[in-house]
């Protein structure tokens, strides 16, 4: 169809939505924040990886739980230092900043779970074949 019907597309300046009809300028408004909540979730999604790794370079570190643990302190306070960081930019050079520190303090030989892939057990005692 070339021609628009009131009833079928809407009337001009609204958008037809699941609950309704809604101003073009909402819908709009609604656009731009919903690409406000994909950065800001890419930015949590960051950050949550960063203290992760963080964690488990930690676990390649130190051989101690007990020093483990008071490094787990020490990392968890810093993240919790910045968590109200007051801007989207700010926030992000923090997270830049802290992967920069990670990959420069990652460890040569890290710890693999023995039956992970690289690990010391990993295929150790394989499957028997099928054939037999």
């Amino acid at each position: 169809r070339s021609s628009r019907t009131s009833g079928e597309w809407g009337l001009k300046g609204f958008r037809r939505r699941k609950d309704g009809w809604v101003l073009e300028e909402e819908a709009t408004r609604r656009s731009d924040n919903m690409a406000g909540t994909e950065a800001l979730l890419a930015h949590r999604v960051r950050v949550m990886r960063l203290y992760r790794h963080s964690l488990k370079q930690m676990m390649s570190w130190a051989i101690q739980r007990s020093l483990i643990y008071e490094e787990f302190k020490n990392i968890r306070s810093q993240f919790e230092a910045n968590a109200n960081v007051p801007t989207l930019g700010e926030a992000t050079r923090l997270v830049e900043a802290g992967e920069k520190f990670l990959a420069e303090k990652t460890h040569p030989d890290p710890y693999i779970v023995p039956y992970y892939y690289g690990g010391s057990s990993y295929h150790r005692n394989p499957p028997f074949p099928k054939e037999i």
